[in-house]
């Protein structure tokens, strides 16, 4: 599956992704983010790394994989 599709899935059931991102200085970080919203290219997501929300280049995802919800156990 495309970075597209897993970033339109993520935000269509409200799940985080986790992703290795490539920055325009050429730093690699890993990145757990919340997608909101979609546009042209790129998606806007709150980033646990960062605190806060972010614009994210498509082209720029190097991996992707959706977060596994954590289970609950009583």
């Amino acid at each position: 599956m495309n970075p597209e599709k897993i970033i339109k899935k993520a935000m269509m059931t409200n799940t985080a992704i986790t992703f290795i991102y490539e920055a325009k200085t050429g730093e690699l970080t890993q990145r757990t983010v919340e997608v909101k919203k979609i546009l042209a290219g790129r998606f806007v997501g709150y980033c646990y790394l960062r605190k806060g929300e972010r614009i994210f280049k498509m082209d720029n995802v190097l991996s992707i994989q959706l977060k596994k919800r954590a289970e609950t156990g009583a």
